[in-house]
């Protein structure tokens, strides 16, 4: 089971390109009942950052780069947290 809720403000800054600030968050389970069986597990990874969108007949070619928050605001001893990036780049065409 996946969840990913994300906020996007787009922006138009000359057409068909615009920039975007989006917040994201999400996580993946192998097994779709374990956020029901044990709720305090439903814990989310949160992202912030920002991008650049072209408007094409096939769809936005997007280019981002979001900041990961949970690692950046988790405690230093989190042994899950060390091994995240701080951020990435990521880059697609069309909606998904």
């Amino acid at each position: 089971m996946m969840l990913n809720p994300r906020l996007e403000l787009r922006l138009p800054i000359k057409e068909p390109l615009e920039t975007v600030i989006f917040g994201d968050a999400g996580n993946l389970w192998l097994d779709p009942l374990d956020p029901f069986r044990n709720p305090s597990d439903l814990t989310l990874a949160y992202s912030a950052g920002t991008g650049l969108r072209l408007q094409t007949p096939i769809g936005p070619i997007a280019v981002d780069y979001g900041i990961n928050l949970s690692r950046l605001f988790s405690a230093d001893n989190n042994p899950r947290r060390n091994y995240e990036n701080f951020g990435a780049f990521d880059f697609s065409i069309g909606l998904f």
